[in-house]
Formats: C-alpha cells, structure tokens, sequence
C-alpha cells in the first residue's frame, strides 16, 4: 500500500473515532444527543430592554408620574439608580420592538435602557445538581413570555380577563412544578447558589400570584410592573450564579 493512501486511511479513522466518542458522549448524558450535552454546560446570557423615564429626584413626583404611566396600561415601576429615581414603561425581549413602542409613545422624556442578563457555566454545581439547576431555572424564560404574550393580548383586546386568569393559572401550575422537582433534588440549603434557586422560583410565583385582575387595562399594566421585577430579579440571580 502507498504511503498516500495509508495516511488518507489513518485520516478517516481518526475523524471516525472523534464521532463515535462524541456520540457516546451524548449517550451518557441520558441519551439527549449532542444538544443535550450542550445544555448541560450552563445558562445561556439574554438581553431585554425597558422603556424608561428618569432623573427626577423628588420621591412624590416620581411616585405621581409612576402612577400616571400605570392608570395608562404602563408598568409604573419606580427604581432608585445613582441617586435620582427612575421609571419603567415596559420591558421588552427585543431593541427593536421596544423602538417601535418608543416612536408610538411619543414621549420626549422616554429612553431604552438595555437590561442585560449574563450567562452562567454554573461551575458550582456538578452531576444531579446541575441537571436539576438547568432545569428549574427555565422558570424564567417561561415566565417573561407567557406574562408578556398576556399582556400584549390583554392591551390588544385579543383576550378577556378570564382568559388572563387562565393562562397565568396555568403558568402558576407550571412554575410550581419546577420548584418541586428541584426541591427533591436540591436538598442542601446550605448552599447558597441552591436557595438564591430557591428564591427565584418562589419570587416568580408570589409575582404571578400578586396580578391585579380588577379589569383589562389594570391587569395588563399589573403584568408589566411584574415582568419589569421578574428581569430585574433575573438580573441579580443570574450574576451572583
């Protein structure tokens, strides 16, 4: 045999080789497939964005105008940030889509603010704890898009109040599955990455049950002010992980 054609031959053998151990990789990992074995290494980073209103300085004014921006169907959220108070409109899971409400609002003093979420290799967790870790924390994700799919809906006459109650009834039910499943699995509190997990299921479940449904405008403006907290808490979890 040549030496050309010996070496063509150890060349497939080896790129053969790196796909049977790449396959029995994903085998181990109960059998998801290379997909599978990518979810496992971490959290991915998201990016939102929030309509805001800013820089005022007295409490009660930020208050009235925050109540204001509410009673129209916005968020009405105040923050404190560098000393001056700050005032959310909505968040949104794209800068385009929030230009677009940008331009319509017509609002001089209104800005984006990007709210970015940083991505998390989870290194403190390893093995069932990890599998679990990744899991309960879709929470999230789930959250943001059936809340904010709501509340579009809501503002858009797509759907009634009852409709409303529905779906975050069914997102309430799924949220607490996922807390279930990590509790059985995460039963060391000793650690704190595991209860800030803990916390953030809880909180995302207190903020679906705090939705006010006295009717349609005041329930999606309530769904706002939930999702500006839900990003905000997202935010604070995903950078002490």
């Amino acid at each position: 045999m040549r030496g050309a054609d010996r070496q063509t031959i150890f060349c497939i053998c080896s790129v053969a080789l790196c796909i049977m151990a790449t396959l029995g990789l994903s085998m181990l990992l109960s059998g998801g497939g290379i997909l599978k074995a990518a979810s496992l290494t971490g959290v991915k980073g998201e990016n939102f964005y929030a309509i805001c209103t800013g820089g005022y300085d007295d409490i009660a004014l930020a208050r009235n105008t925050a109540e204001l921006i509410n009673s129209r169907g916005g968020a009405g959220y105040v923050l404190k940030e560098d000393g001056a108070y700050e005032i959310f409109y909505a968040v949104y899971p794209s800068e385009s889509e929030a230009k677009s409400v940008l331009e319509g609002l017509g609002e001089s003093g209104a800005y984006i603010k990007p709210l970015p979420i940083v991505k998390s290799k989870l290194k403190w967790a390893s093995g069932d704890i990890k599998k679990a870790t990744v899991s309960a924390l879709k929470y999230f994700d789930m959250a943001f898009d059936a809340l904010y799919d709501c509340s579009n809906s809501l503002n858009a006459e797509d759907i009634s109040l009852e409709d409303a109650k529905v779906k975050t009834g069914v997102l309430h039910a799924q949220i607490e599955d996922l807390k279930s499943a990590f509790y059985q699995i995460a039963t060391d509190d000793g650690d704190k990455n595991i209860i800030s997990v803990k916390v953030a299921l809880i909180t995302a479940l207190a903020l679906i049950d705090n939705i006010d449904f006295s009717n349609e405008r005041k329930c999606a403006a309530s769904i706002r002010y939930q999702i500006v907290q839900l990003v905000l808490s997202r935010q604070a979890l995903m950078s002490a992980l």
